[in-house]
């Protein structure tokens, strides 16, 4: 599972998160995950940090990526991590699955850069058959 997500659009993978620890403490069959999250300053918005870094230490995360945007001079996005990191994505994506959640300009961003990885017609498809599944509010 590829988990992608800016600002609160991490919240709905906390639980989500939680379960799989609770799987995995009783020796059930858990995913591997890979996490992409982004936000605008580590220090202020990085609430689940603790957490997040527990589960990647106890390898329950596979894989994560960080953007903070404001946290240096040049803007740091979401979909430049993508950009920077699209052999990773190449080599989850054929049995993965892709989740978005966060604001809408960042889920359009971030949907163009995965079509510039994956192909238009790719993501499509992977839409269609609910691979690639987008929750997206606000601006």
């Amino acid at each position: 599972m590829i988990l992608l997500a800016t600002g609160t659009g991490i919240a709905p993978y906390i639980s989500f998160l939680q379960e799989m620890e609770y799987r995995k403490k009783q020796n059930c069959k858990t995913n591997s995950i890979t996490m992409f999250f982004g936000s605008k300053n580590r220090n202020y918005d990085f609430i689940y940090e603790k957490e997040i870094l527990n589960w990647k230490s106890e390898n329950l995360i596979k894989g994560l990526y960080l953007a903070f945007s404001r946290d240096q001079e040049k803007k740091y996005y979401i979909q430049k991590i993508l950009e920077q990191n699209a052999d990773v994505l190449r080599n989850l994506i054929s049995e993965g699955i892709i989740y978005v959640c966060g604001g809408v300009s960042m889920g359009h961003e971030v949907n163009l850069e995965l079509e510039k990885i994956f192909s238009k017609e790719g993501m499509k498809k992977k839409e269609n058959e609910k691979h690639y599944i987008k929750e997206f509010w606000g601006k």
